[in-house]
Order: structure tokens, then sequence, then C-alpha cells
């Protein structure tokens, strides 16, 4: 407003017509950045959250394995734990992050439901997690069957990654939950398995 107030001063009568090109000048130029911005370079957070989700699973997956390994030898933080939680909660915050970043988009994508969807069950799998590596599952049920609850959980979780990857996927298959351990509703391994096996139909219906 200075600038402005002092070109007035200096040549009065010049000023109307000089504001008026600067303002079609402006108008031009916020019309060609506009265009640009919209219709030639758009980079939208809606197509590239799929990588930030299939990261997420990767992590939780990984971070699922560490903290499984810590129950089995009965010790609560080990190097790898730390690690593997602390990839866990990186990839968790970027994809909030990118989440928060895509609802503010012009451009609304009808996927904004189930993206939610499987931001809150990753929030709630990374917790469950969290719990897992201090509860006493030896002596709830047979090892063997601990042992295929496990891998059923890493099986859900790469199906919903390869889900993300491949829309040819197959996402109806039968989860094998063990009898022994389906009744135990409230244990940290079968609150697991079922967002697991949540976030598995999550991504189906993101790819579809």
């Amino acid at each position: 407003i200075f600038v402005i107030i002092s070109i007035y001063f200096l040549n009065p009568d010049g000023f109307q017509p000089m504001i008026r090109e600067r303002l079609v000048d402006t108008a031009i130029g916020s019309l060609v950045a506009f265009l640009a911005s919209r219709f030639i370079f758009p980079v939208w957070t809606q197509d590239a959250i799929k990588d930030s989700m299939e990261k997420m699973i990767e992590a939780n997956q990984h971070y699922f394995w560490q903290a499984w390994i810590a129950v089995k030898n009965k010790k609560t933080v080990t190097p790898a734990y730390t690690h593997a939680r602390q990839d866990a909660i990186v990839s968790l915050t970027n994809l909030s992050d990118k989440f928060q970043h895509m609802l503010s988009e012009p451009q609304q994508t009808s996927q904004a439901s189930p993206i939610h969807q499987f931001v809150i069950a990753s929030h709630m799998l990374t917790g469950h997690i969290a719990a897992l590596s201090t509860e006493e599952l030896w002596g709830r049920g047979n090892s063997n069957e601990l042992e295929e609850m496990a891998k059923s959980i890493s099986l859900e979780l790469q199906c919903a990654q390869d889900n993300l990857r491949d829309k040819s996927s197959q996402t109806d298959i039968k989860p094998n939950l063990p009898d022994a351990l389906s009744r135990q509703s409230l244990a940290q391994l079968s609150m697991i398995f079922a967002l697991a096996h949540d976030i598995r139909k999550i991504s189906a219906r993101v790819s579809a």
C-alpha cells in the first residue's frame, strides 16, 4: 500500500491507467496459474495415498512379527521391536497427514470413506500390537494354534497389501481362525486378527 501511495504522489495523472494495467496483468497471471495447477500439473494426494496405505500395512506386519517374537521369547523390549515400532508410528503419521491433506483438496474422491476407515483401523491395529508384547498368551491355548493364528494375521495383512497392488486379488477367502482362540474375543491376538481382516476388506473396497 505504501508503494501505491508513493506512485500516486509521484504521478497522479498516470495512476489510474497504471493500476488498471496491473490489475489486468494480475488477473491474467492468476488465471494462468490456476489453470496450470488444476489441469496441467495437478498432483492430487488421493492418487498417491495408496502408496502410504501399502507402507502402513507393511510396517504393521513387520511390527506384529517383532511383537510376536517378543511374546514368545518373553522379552518386552528388543532393538528390532523398537525399530519396527518406530517405523509403524512414522508410517501411521504419514498416512494420517496425507489423508487430512486429501480432504482439503477441491476434487473429493468417492473412496474417502473407506480410506478413513482404513486410517482408523490402522490406528487401532498399531495400538493392539503395542499391547500384545506385554500379554501372556502362552497357557491360553495350544502353541500350534497360536502359531497358526499369527500366520493367519500375517496372511490377512499380506492379502490387504496385495489388494492395493492388484484389483484381481482374492479377497473373499474365509479366514482360518482356530476355534480355541475365536472364543477369546477380548484377547489382543483375536482383536489383531479382526482388525487385520477388516483392513483386508477395506483395501478391497479401495481398489474396487
